[in-house]
């Protein structure tokens, strides 16, 4: 029985990461202003959401959809910016770096 929980529960967590993608490009390019999310930071708000999600439906009393569903969004953003914010300063010491070399 052990085996086909978790068939479902991969099949679910599969499913949830195709139906997400696309929402959570739109919604992190918009963020980091760019046309098309790289790979590596779709996969992992996709993974962070799915894992969110599966925690949320599992728990005994969850929240509201609504207020999980405004705090994933919170979160989400201020990750992306925080990030986006990051790998600007980041960019930008690199570039004084070779400056000075």
């Amino acid at each position: 029985m052990h085996g086909r929980f978790q068939y479902y529960q991969n099949s679910f967590s599969e499913h949830l990461q195709e139906y997400i993608r696309p929402l959570l490009a739109e919604r992190i390019a918009s963020v980091f202003g760019e046309e098309r999310s790289d790979e590596f930071t779709l996969d992992f708000f996709a993974d962070a959401v799915v894992c969110a999600m599966e925690r949320w439906l599992l728990a005994k009393e969850c929240m509201p959809s609504e207020e999980f569903l405004e705090k994933i969004k919170t979160l989400m953003d201020e990750s992306a910016r925080f990030i986006c914010r990051e790998l600007c300063q980041v960019s930008r010491s690199r570039k004084n770096i070779e400056k000075t070399e």
